[in-house]
């Protein structure tokens, strides 16, 4: 995934990566630096070595990364709604990030993010209507 791994930078940038589905990967995947504020929700890494940098957690960054089930209903006072779980299996650390600074800035634009599916069906809805003759 050499240079095609997300990196989230540039201060006062807001981003919801959404039902993203990461395979077989032996680098990285998220890249997140200081100035940011991030939503990782619903995405699904399968066999990926390090999910997220471990800078990321420590950049300065303001990310929500819904790390566990106590989490998700966290996300209801700025989104109006639950968040979605991500998913990992074979895959490295998932830090537990949970800046509400993030939601609270992602609120605001509330009207224009993506109601994300649950992770249980990531695979299946990106192998199947993704790719080479799908779009």
């Amino acid at each position: 995934m050499s240079g095609r791994a997300p990196k989230i930078s540039g201060t006062g940038t807001t981003v919801q990566a959404v039902n993203i589905y990461f395979s077989d990967n032996l680098g990285h995947n998220f890249d997140i630096t200081k100035g940011t504020n991030v939503l990782l929700e619903g995405n699904v890494f399968s066999n990926t070595k390090t999910p997220i940098t471990t800078d990321s957690s420590s950049s300065g960054a303001n990310i929500f990364d819904v790390p566990d089930s106590g989490s998700i209903s966290t996300c209801s006072s700025s989104l109006g709604r639950n968040c979605v779980a991500n998913s990992l299996s074979g895959s490295g650390a998932w830090p537990s990030l949970k800046s509400t600074t993030a939601l609270s800035a992602l609120g605001k634009s509330k009207a224009n993010l993506v109601t994300p599916i649950q992770a249980s069906n990531i695979k299946s809805t990106v192998t199947g209507k993704a790719g080479i003759g799908k779009i």
